[in-house]
């Protein structure tokens, strides 16, 4: 497609992946299964890209991922979008009608077919490529671009003729999300019920690789962790088809179906995790070895670096590294010609570093890792030889192999200074870096990096290799589990017990020949020292360690590639001296640390108090010693390393600062991230609760599972936040149990946790104040009724008792002293009128004793006039 004016019809070609029914694809005309996630071996590759299914008629796609050359889609070819070339040139020019992405424009499937076959498929690849003028029906595509896998809910439409026209309304919208949410739900119950009726993988990748805690734990754990987001064990295309997609279908797209996708997926929170075994070798032989021994090892040659044996539960695994001395970099290379011959450019020193490692299993690819060698670090500094070919990382930095993975990382410094290597089968991994892994670019008195390697290796723990250094069972634990004898330059001693992991490396630890010559007869490989260095028999190992120079030696699939150049940089040494330097004064000479503590007390003695009255022979002896053996700064290195002793070996014997310096900072991470590495730590385990859409865990990279970890949801700043929201890991002790030892770790109670909207809280919220206040009025009003009728009801009740009338007659049945006092009898047409005395008072209330009227008595007859109140 161009960039000009006008349309370029492109085609966007939909590639299905089937998730029911059969479980094997077709690539090339062979089958190939679709494993499950989280089971090595599936058939699929790791970086896992595009292995689909080809019953259809259409013709092979073009490339754009690894394996898309070769596939055949199923039935679906989607046409979307048109006018792409304005969109690339940055054009504003597409209107509604030219591009419109929220339907399909040309469907290749029947209706049945779109409303029946397409909810067979869970995921699908997009393909962009150009139309051919003569090829409106997209049966020839040519090459274009294939995507990572995506979801199809995009395509499910309800069965409306509406959504096939141009118009697109909010009403269609809605319609068109009740669908999706239908057919996911619809669609996560096949799920659950079709992952039901599978193996149970969890319980195997949880009792054998459950997560780490902790990053440190993830960052040392090489075998089965990666730095990388694929992980070594899990197939891409598996993992999107049975693990992602159902997290959408059942979470995201579907209503309250979350919980359905976590019982079958429960979240890991290292309840079950146990830390590998680490070691590492750095600098001038500083090695950390995986059972807890530390000491500096300098000698030139080759050694096994790891061997395990073969049992039924392991393959065998041989790891070699290739250890050279360091060559002088006081040497001047301007001397050249003049006042040097070739032979001295090359003067190598008495510390050794490692310059290459070759690892293989049982059935896996053999790799070798070299550094490059002088003036030839600039553009790549390691080369990196798979099955005896030079293999290239600048594009696809993941790559994987028989039986072996290979990462390498880039992103901090150029020229492959990082990589990882990871034995599938064995879980074993290592990290290699050339030169610490620092950019070389930011130092301006390097031209080039140092052309040294240090090794990190991690070995699982179902190999029996206790990283506190407790080997007092060891033999006994192999009989009864039948666990193979690991042992090597990072375990040299496997019988035998270790220090204390506080402990560090002291000068005593320097070479010393407590150890120094048992590590040399049984790993070196034979024939690999300096002349005259070999004192045991070819082929003659008391642990029946391999004797193989791998190094010098290809497997019977790879010596067709021994005639390559290549073969050449894996088989000769880094640093090639002349064979002066290898005998005579010249040799290797083993520096301990009381030879280098001596040696610094007189370089800074020289450097301190020069000696100027000295005789001529004596003042050049002094000077060429201080030449020959000295640092430039002696006085600096206890000022700069202080105690730690890899600092002041490596700055003293490499006569550099940065190289002592990053030694130092090598050596104290290491041992900071291993003992971090190395905790049990007390896990809650996952929060069982719905994930509502909108919510989210605040900060999301915070540790979430572990004891006093406060796990915080929040939602997004659209939505307000609804019930409990803040959980704490604690432990629970049953006090019940008088031992105490009844305890278990568990997160507070709540009540689920949910989101809505700031519209909806707003509308709720005035909607609240407002029935509020009408509610409160009403509530007055409501008190002032009752109030009212309490009032007239005890109105009636005084009426009643206190003035009650006549029962039947209407006239008073007693007289009222105060009423009749006032009476005039001879006037009889004049009202009665009562006196002034105050009704308030009880007493002025309480009735006065009258003498029955003659109406009173029964049988008698009322007189026609009133009578004189009288008493008895």
């Amino acid at each position: 497609m161009g960039t000009g004016r006008g349309i370029y019809p492109a085609l966007v070609t939909l590639l299905l992946v089937p998730w029911s029914g059969a479980q094997n694809v077709n690539i090339g005309g062979q089958n190939i299964g679709i494993g499950q996630s989280g089971l090595p071996g599936s058939g699929l590759p790791g970086s896992g890209g595009t292995i689909f299914t080809g019953t259809g008629n259409n013709p092979y796609y073009g490339e754009g991922v690894a394996g898309a050359s070769m596939f055949r889609a199923d039935a679906a070819v989607v046409v979307t979008w048109y006018n792409t070339a304005s969109a690339i040139s940055g054009r504003s020019d597409i209107d509604a009608g030219q591009t419109a992405t929220y339907q399909v424009q040309q469907w290749y499937l029947t209706d049945w077919e779109r409303m029946n076959t397409l909810y067979t498929y869970r995921v699908g690849y997009l393909k962009l490529a150009p139309l051919r003028a003569n090829d409106l029906n997209a049966t020839n595509l040519q090459s274009g671009l294939v995507t990572s896998p995506i979801s199809l809910h995009w395509l499910w439409t309800p069965e409306n003729q509406n959504f096939a026209t141009t118009t697109f309304s909010q009403a269609e919208i809605n319609a068109r999300t009740e669908f999706v949410k239908k057919k996911a739900t619809q669609m996560c119950h096949d799920w659950y019920d079709e992952d039901g009726a599978l193996f149970n993988f969890i319980r195997d990748t949880e009792s054998n690789s459950s997560c780490p805690c902790v990053e440190s734990q993830a960052r040392l754990d090489l075998g089965r962790f990666m730095p990388h987001p694929r992980c070594s064990q899990v197939p891409g295309l598996s993992v999107f088809v049975h693990d992602y997609m159902p997290y959408f279908l059942c979470c995201k797209f579907a209503d309250f179906r979350c919980q359905m996708f976590y019982w079958r997926r429960p979240s890991s929170a290292c309840q079950q995790y146990q830390s590998p075994a680490i070691g590492q070798i750095s600098g001038g032989g500083t090695t950390v070895t995986i059972d807890n021994q530390k000491f500096i090892f300098d000698e030139p040659g080759v050694f096994n670096f790891l061997h395990i044996p073969k049992t039924t539960r392991n393959p065998e695994v041989r790891i070699q590294v290739r250890l050279e001395r360091y060559p002088n970099r006081k040497v001047d290379f301007g001397l050249l010609g003049r006042y040097m011959p070739q032979m001295d450019l090359v003067q190598p020193t008495n510390i050794t570093v490692v310059t290459g490692i070759v690892l293989e299993a049982t059935g896996s690819e053999r790799v070798h890792i070299m550094a490059r060698k002088d003036t030839r670090r600039f553009r790549y500094r390691t080369d990196i030889l798979v099955g005896g070919i030079v293999r290239y990382f600048d594009t696809i930095h993941l790559q994987r192999f028989k039986g072996v993975i290979i990462y390498v990382n880039n992103v901090d410094s150029r020229g492959q200074p990082e990589i990882y290597v990871v034995l599938e089968e064995a879980q074993i991994g290592i990290r290699v870096r050339e030169s610490y892994a620092v950019d070389v670019d930011r130092l301006s008195m390097f031209q080039e990096s140092m052309g040294m390697l240090d090794i990190q290796l991690s070995v699982p723990p179902q190999y029996g290799v206790r990283p506190d250094g407790d080997n007092t069972r060891d033999a006994q634990l192999r009989q009864i589990y039948n666990l193979p004898r690991v042992s090597g330059l990072m375990r040299p001693f496997p019988d035998q017990s270790t220090g204390s992991l506080d402990l560090g490396i002291t000068l005593n630890d320097v070479n010393s020949d407590q150890y120094r010559q048992q590590i040399i007869q049984q790993y070196r490989v034979y024939g690999t020292g300096e002349p005259g260095s070999e004192q045991a028999q070819p082929g003659i190992n008391v642990q029946g360690l391999p004797q193989e120079n791998m190094f010098t030696t290809s497997k019977e699939e790879d010596k067709a590639f021994d005639v390559f150049p290549e073969a050449q940089s894996r088989k000769a040494p880094v640093f090639k001296s002349a064979p002066i330097w290898e005998t005579g004064p010249n040799r290797f000479h083993v520096q301990t640390g009381q030879i280098v503590s001596q040696l610094l007390a007189t370089c800074t003695d020289l450097q301190n108090n020069p000696n100027v009255d000295l005789a001529p022979y004596q003042s050049f002896q002094t000077e060429a010693y201080g030449q020959r053996n000295c640092p430039d700064d002696p006085g600096s290195i206890l000022q700069d390393c202080g105690d730690n002793v890899p600092c002041l070996y490596d700055y003293t014997l490499f006569n550099s600062k940065i190289l002592g310096q990053l030694e130092l900072e090598t050596y104290n991470n290491f041992l900071s991230d291993r003992l971090q590495a190395q905790r049990q730590y007390n896990s809650c385990g996952a929060i069982n609760i719905e994930y509502p859409e909108y919510m989210m865990k605040t900060p999301a990279m915070a540790s979430g599972y572990l004891q006093g970890d406060v796990a915080r949801f929040d939602c997004y700043q659209s939505h307000w936040i609804h019930g409990d929201h803040e959980y704490k890991c604690g432990i629970i002790i049953d006090r019940n149990d008088q031992s105490g030892l009844s305890y278990r770790y568990e997160w507070n109670k709540g009540s689920q946790p949910w989101c809505r909207s700031r519209i909806k809280e707003n509308y709720f919220k005035w909607l609240a104040t407002i029935f509020g206040f009408v509610g409160c009025v009403l509530v007055i009003i409501l008190i002032f009724l009752m109030c009212w009728c309490i009032k007239q009801r005890r109105l009636n009740e005084r009426a009643d008792e206190y003035g009650t009338t006549q029962r039947g007659g209407g006239g008073p049945a007693f007289g009222n002293k105060a009423f009749v006092a006032d009476r005039q009898f001879d006037n009889m047409s004049e009202p009665p009128r009562p006196t002034g005395i105050p009704r308030a008072t009880p007493v002025a209330l309480e009735p006065r004793r009258f003498s029955p009227t003659p109406s009173s008595i029964p049988g008698s007859v009322q007189p026609p006039i009133l009578g004189m109140n009288t008493s008895v």
